[in-house]
């Protein structure tokens, strides 16, 4: 496979090591998380894996993505190696999945582009759950977690993505719902400024979900209140600035033939992004060095409407999504920008290990600043092989080839290095994914 490691001392082993691990429960699809149980110790791993090699016009691969949409559609145009590998201990107070329990979990991404080192990346996980309170299903987690995502599969959309360092209450009964409530402490250095010159962003999530709207449909609903704690640095003065975000979301099963998810959301100010970031990053808290840069970013904000579905029968499956988001942030940052994104991704079995998929994705995005616009089309075609028969099943093997098609307007912006001079591409290879 194209990989190379770094050679930083103790760090090459490391990433081998873990690399081997993920191949080795790849190759023998496990899908258990449990390693070793003894009463009520359980000790286990979480882990994900995809690696491969292919070529874009005889070069190293590149992949498409329209310039300022915020996803690509995945299969057959994803230009690294990944893993994610977790080891985790549990220890439960009782018999039973309703015992009380305390969980530790310590998650290491890796990461490296094609003909490029493999490098581990900052820890991802690091956490302290404690579940099943006084018989309830309430939980309690503390630490550095994915507290909650939500996404769509095919482009690795995460519209929602409540990750990040703090500390988090669910699973409190209402009757007719669960309560949560999520505080999220985001600490980064302004850009162009000294490392100890750090500033605090703080969210305060709070949901309410599995409100029961019918037998095959449930809400979730969620509220953000953010604020960027101001700070002084000498003569330099980063502005506070305050936000906040909504989000309903409506899950509804037995809907043409499978499940469909809907969702609306709109952030404004500090929470601008509506949950698709954690948080702002170090650009724009170097822009917030006057009263007037804090006043535009509070009155910025954006629209999301989010769909998609998932269809799985006997001979064939599919998934498919549609996005459409509006940014608007022109006097801070210039940013007026319209997004959309409709793909989808359907399956046909030929047996139990053997399936034929293809995927069709289209991204528009038009910049009202700069008066101009754009669309990229990518197709995929691949032959897999699954461990079984179900749209979601790893791992899975696949050849892949797929072509792409870009505005002249995009051209310079999309497939670059190989493709920087033309409005098309293709790229070809194999890929391994799995996940436990």
């Amino acid at each position: 496979m194209l990989m190379q490691f770094q050679s930083e001392k103790g760090m090459k082993g490391t990433i081998i090591f873990s690399f081997l691990v993920c191949s080795l429960i790849a190759i023998t699809q496990a899908s258990a998380t449990e390693l070793w149980q003894n009463n009520q110790h359980e000790i286990g791993s979480h882990g994900y894996l995809r690696t491969g090699l292919g070529s874009s016009d005889s070069q190293t691969p590149v992949c498409f993505k329209a310039p300022g949409a915020g996803s690509k559609y995945r299969l057959g145009n994803e230009c690294e190696n990944y893993g994610e590998l977790s080891i985790y201990y549990r220890y439960r107070f009782g018999d039973g999945d309703h015992a009380p329990y305390v969980h530790y979990e310590y998650l290491k991404p890796f990461l490296g582009p094609y003909s490029k080192s493999i490098k581990l990346l900052p820890f991802d996980e690091n956490y302290l759950e404690f579940g099943n309170i006084g018989g309830t299903p309430v939980s309690v987690t503390v630490g550095r977690h994915r507290f909650l995502r939500r996404d769509i599969h095919i482009s690795d959309y995460f519209y929602m993505n409540r990750s990040g360092e703090g500390i988090s209450i669910e699973g409190i009964p209402l009757g007719f719902a669960a309560f949560g409530y999520t505080y999220l402490r985001h600490k980064q250095v302004p850009a162009g400024m000294v490392v100890t010159n750090e500033v605090t962003q703080h969210n305060h999530d709070f949901s309410l979900y599995d409100v029961q709207v019918d037998p095959d449909a449930s809400l979730a609903l969620d509220f953000r209140l953010s604020r960027i704690a101001g700070k002084t640095f000498g003569p330099v003065t980063i502005h506070s600035v305050n936000g906040w975000a909504v989000s309903a979301e409506h899950k509804q099963k037995n809907i043409l033939g499978g499940s469909n998810t809907f969702s609306i959301q709109y952030g404004r100010g500090a929470a601008r992004s509506a949950w698709s970031t954690t948080s702002e990053g170090v650009d724009t808290l170097s822009q917030l060095v006057s009263a007037q840069a804090a006043t535009d970013l509070e009155k910025a904000y954006t629209w999301r409407l989010v769909n998609h579905h998932l269809y799985e029968g006997n001979g064939w499956a599919m998934q498919s999504g549609v996005v459409w988001e509006d940014k608007h942030s022109v006097a801070f940052d210039g940013i007026n920008q319209t997004w959309v994104s409709i793909g989808a991704r359907p399956t046909y079995y030929i047996d139990e290990h053997w399936r034929l998929t293809g995927e069709a994705g289209l991204d528009y995005v038009k910049d009202k600043t700069a008066a101009s616009d754009g669309s990229l089309v990518k197709m995929t075609i691949a032959m897999e092989w699954s461990a079984e028969k179900s749209y979601f099943s790893r791992p899975a093997l696949r050849a892949y080839v797929s072509n792409a098609f870009w505005s002249n307007s995009f051209v310079g912006q999309v497939g670059v290095p190989v493709y920087a001079d033309r409005n098309h591409g293709w790229n070809a290879g194999l890929q391994l994914e799995t996940w436990w």
